[in-house]
């Protein structure tokens, strides 16, 4: 994944804690090691000088996966493993991979949005795309996960009532509640929230399919709904469905007034970007972005 205007800027998300407790405490906290066995890895530590998590490693008291586990909660740095009952996908790279060239890109992504949206008071971003297979859905989950990590309160709403896949990659249940259910049955949003397991990172699916998503999308629920999140949220991210099929995404975009178009490096082209981005223009929504995506 990269980007057609923002340079890859190195991370930082794991240059400090993100919290004044030590690394001992976290581990206590998740019952892998006790007080005692602490205290004797203290004592070895001002010995030798080695790192806590090294020596209960070579110790045998600890496993390299739950030191993992202990690290990304030390530094609110969300990895797959660990989270259990729950079957995330390895789309999310910012957790399954995140020393890859991509989990960079997105963090890369997330410091230009955090100066340009975020930083600027803005709550709310859309991400569009032109046409199907672009990565919207894979953009927008990343995204989410990446602003989390950085301590702002995150939802990511499936506003793809069509073709919904960000249930899959949470590992959600598709027949539970959601979008669809607040915007035409008026259930509350705590209902049709789901806790991602992950620091930060809250989830509204799409919920069960309606026939007439354009039609909810375009109607007073949905921006009484945009207004009560961003009351209560840092960051909403919207994913939406492809502009060529539905103008959903459009509608969306009009009332957030802000948008990030995806596009597909190998198979988008050129005028339908421009297109997509005039629109846009023409229906007062600002166009923060455009991203080059190279995943197929």
């Amino acid at each position: 994944m990269t980007t057609t205007q923002w340079r890859t800027l190195p991370s930082k998300a794991l240059a400090h804690p993100t919290s004044d407790k030590r690394l001992g405490d976290v581990l206590a906290d998740m019952g892998v090691l006790t007080h005692e066995q602490l205290d004797a890895l203290f004592a070895q530590q001002s010995e030798t000088g080695l790192p806590l998590g090294q020596l209960a490693v070579q110790s045998g008291l600890l496993q390299q996966q739950e030191l993992d586990t202990a690290l990304a909660r030390h530094f609110n740095y969300a990895i797959l493993q660990g989270l259990s009952g729950v079957q995330y996908s390895s789309e999310l790279v910012i957790a399954s991979d995140p020393s890859s060239a991509v989990a960079e890109s997105f963090r890369a992504l997330r410091t230009q949005l955090m100066i340009r949206v975020f930083g600027q008071g803005a709550r709310s971003l859309a991400i569009l795309g032109p046409e199907a297979g672009v990565g919207c859905t894979f953009v927008a989950a990343n995204l989410s996960l990446a602003l989390a990590q950085s301590g702002l309160s995150t939802v990511l709403v499936e506003a793809n009532m069509r073709d919904p896949r960000l249930s899959t990659i949470f590992g959600l249940k598709k027949a539970g509640k959601g979008l669809s259910s607040i915007l035409a049955f008026n259930t509350p949003l705590e209902a049709a929230i789901y806790d991602s397991q992950i620091p930060g990172l809250t989830i509204i699916p799409s919920g069960p399919l309606p026939p007439n998503p354009q039609e909810l999308l375009n109607g007073r629920a949905f921006s009484d709904l945009v207004a009560e999140l961003q009351r209560e949220y840092d960051a909403i991210i919207f994913d939406t469905p492809p502009s060529e099929s539905s103008a959903d995404g459009l509608g969306i975009a009009a009332v957030i007034g802000r948008a990030l178009i995806v596009a597909n490096r190998n198979t988008s082209f050129s005028n339908n970007v421009g297109h997509l981005s005039k629109v846009l223009n023409e229906s007062q929504c600002t166009v923060v972005g455009a991203l080059l995506n190279e995943k197929p």
